[in-house]
C-alpha cells in the first residue's frame, strides 16, 4: 500500500515466524490513524480485525490518548480503562483493516511457518507523520487560506504468539527478618509497596 519501500524499524528476531505490511503516504488522518494504532497494537490479527470492525458499525470506540483535545465523550468509552474521550474514525479504521488482510497476507507465504496463521499477535504497530499536502482556500475579501492534508505513514509487523510459561513456585529459603515476620503474621503490605510474603 502507499507509494515506495517501507524502512521498517522494528526486526523481528524470526523471519519464518514474523509477517510485515505497511505503507507510505497514506491519505487518512495522522492523529486518528495513531490512535487507531495504539488501541490495536499487541492484539491477536483477528481480535484486532473485529474489535476494527465493531468500531466501523460503531458498536466499540477508539479511545483517544493523545490527540484528544476537543474530542466528545461518549458512554462507550467507559468499556475502556482511564480514558476520557474517543471516537470513530472511520477512514483511519478501514485503512488500518486494510494493511491488517495485507499483513495476514503476508502471513500466509509459502515462505512462512504455519504456526504464524494459527494466532498472529501485532507486536510492532508505528504511525508517522508524513509531508504534508499544501493547498489553497479561497477566504472573504480576496484573501487566501491554507488547505493542508495530514498524511502518514504506517508499519505493522506481526509475530507468532508464544507460549505461556508457568510461573515458579517462591523459594522459601529467604532469610526471614523479624520485621519481615511480624509483617506476614499480619498480613499487611510493607510500607512503601511491595506484597507481604
Amino acid at each position: 500500500m502507499g507509494k515506495g519501500l517501507v524502512n521498517y524499524s522494528y526486526k523481528p528476531k524470526q523471519r519464518l515466524l514474523s509477517a510485515q505490511a505497511g505503507g507510505n503516504d497514506l491519505v487518512c488522518h495522522y492523529k486518528d490513524m495513531s490512535e487507531v494504532g495504539r488501541a490495536i497494537k499487541g492484539m491477536k490479527l483477528e481480535k484486532a480485525k473485529t474489535y476494527l470492525n465493531r468500531v466501523l458499525l460503531k458498536k466499540d470506540i477508539i479511545p483517544f490518548m493523545r490527540h484528544k483535545r476537543g474530542k466528545m465523550h461518549n458512554s462507550q468509552i467507559h468499556l475502556h480503562k482511564h480514558v476520557h474521550s474517543g471516537g470513530w474514525p472511520t477512514k483511519s479504521t478501514k485503512m488500518m483493516l486494510k494493511l491488517l488482510e495485507n499483513l495476514e497476507a503476508n502471513g500466509n507465504g509459502e515462505s512462512k511457518d504455519p504456526k504464524l496463521a494459527e494466532g498472529m499477535v501485532l507486536t510492532h504497530v508505528q504511525v508517522n507523520r508524513a509531508r504534508k499536502l499544501r493547498r489553497r482556500t479561497y477566504r472573504a475579501h480576496g484573501r487566501m487560506g491554507p488547505y493542508v492534508r495530514s498524511p502518514c505513514h504506517v508499519q505493522l509487523v506481526g509475530e507468532a504468539s508464544k507460549d505461556k510459561v508457568a510461573k515458579p513456585a517462591p523459594v522459601s529459603d529467604v532469610l526471614v527478618t523479624r520485621k519481615r515476620a511480624a509483617l506476614n503474621k499480619l498480613g499487611r503490605v510493607q510500607e512503601g509497596g511491595g506484597e507481604a510474603q
